[in-house]
């Protein structure tokens, strides 16, 4: 967007103010749209990651926990 920027406004003539708009509004959507796409992937991937790896640990515990811990908690 910095590059288009300073392409808009080293144009000296003010005719095609539409389409240099246009084009800057454009970049920003896109911008927004990747943004939130990259955040909705992080937070997949790493809810998932977090998710298997609290589960793993949890039934690792329990797994190996003794009987007796069996016989007294109901």
């Amino acid at each position: 967007m910095n590059l288009w920027l300073s392409y808009w406004s080293a144009q000296n003539s003010n005719d095609d103010v539409g389409l240099y708009l246009g084009v800057y509004s454009a970049l920003g959507m896109t911008m927004s749209i990747f943004g939130v796409a990259q955040t909705i992937i992080v937070l997949v991937v790493c809810g998932l990651r977090a998710a298997g790896s609290l589960h793993e640990s949890l039934l690792q515990n329990i797994i190996r926990a003794p009987m007796s811990f069996y016989d007294t908690t109901p």
